[in-house]
């Protein structure tokens, strides 16, 4: 494991924690009249903090590498809303989205997943070709 990936990985959860913040704080940002505007919000809050993630650890090497940083998210996600369920005592979705309207969760579901991926180098690009090497 380089330096890069030992940075990577000790921004998974900070870079998170801003995330779910701002997808939480959103249908108090956004009338709640409008559960699409919220979505959208919520979509563009994970979209850049994953752009600051990624800026901050020095790049995502491979699409790999963002599927476990988008993996590391979503469990965090799942986990943040099952202990506040518990704690609570009632269903709390705001991370995911409302099993209720399950298009829209799916879409935020969807951004979770792949926004890291939007900014992950592209394997073609890394490598050098056979003519270069000549």
């Amino acid at each position: 494991m380089g330096f890069d990936m030992t940075r990577s990985i000790a921004l998974i959860l900070p870079s998170w924690i801003i995330a779910a913040f701002l997808v939480a704080a959103m249908p108090g940002v956004v009338s709640p009249a409008f559960p699409l505007a919220i979505v959208v919000a919520k979509i563009a809050a994970v979209v850049v903090v994953a752009f600051a993630y990624v800026k901050m650890s020095g790049g995502l090497n491979s699409l790999n590498e963002a599927l476990l940083v988008s993996a590391a998210w979503l469990l965090l996600d799942i986990a943040a809303e099952m202990a506040v369920t518990i704690h609570t005592g009632h269903a709390w979705f705001a991370l995911l989205g409302s099993p209720a309207s399950p298009v829209l969760r799916g879409c935020v579901l969807l951004a979770w997943i792949a926004a890291p991926a939007l900014f992950a180098r592209r394997m073609q690009n890394q490598r050098p070709t056979a003519t270069a090497q000549r």
